[in-house]
């Protein structure tokens, strides 16, 4: 089974990391593709007012591929609702836990390493 036939592709947004990386213009951060199950419908979404483009620096410090966690907090509530499992198969800096957990979801994910938290 493909990705495609599960879900389907619903909205790009654009991380601005506001600091220059490699790649002149074009890495300025992170794109993201939402993917959405049927049925794809407005109101599978509690928040409509989060921006095509959004711009939160990071600590890379903490992790080299770091995620801004106000983003994905404002995500995990619009699609998400209290006790829902949120699932990051490559979880990183785990920065989609914390938000999770802040949010009163559960969470599973792993990766490579233990986070640095």
């Amino acid at each position: 089974m493909r990705v495609a036939d599960v879900v389907k592709a619903v909205d790009c947004v654009a991380w601005d990391s506001l600091r220059m990386g490699m790649g002149k213009r074009s890495r300025r951060g992170d794109y993201l593709i939402m993917l959405q199950k049927p049925p794809i419908i407005a109101k599978t979404w509690v928040d409509h007012g989060i921006a095509n483009r959004w711009p939160e620096k990071v600590d890379r410090r903490v992790h080299p591929h770091l995620k801004p966690i106000g983003f994905i907090s404002r995500l995990i509530g619009a699609v998400t609702k209290h006790g829902d499992l949120v699932v990051d198969p490559a979880a990183g800096s785990f920065v989609v836990m914390t938000a999770a957990h802040r949010l009163g979801r559960d969470f599973v994910g792993c990766d490579c390493e233990a986070p640095l938290l």
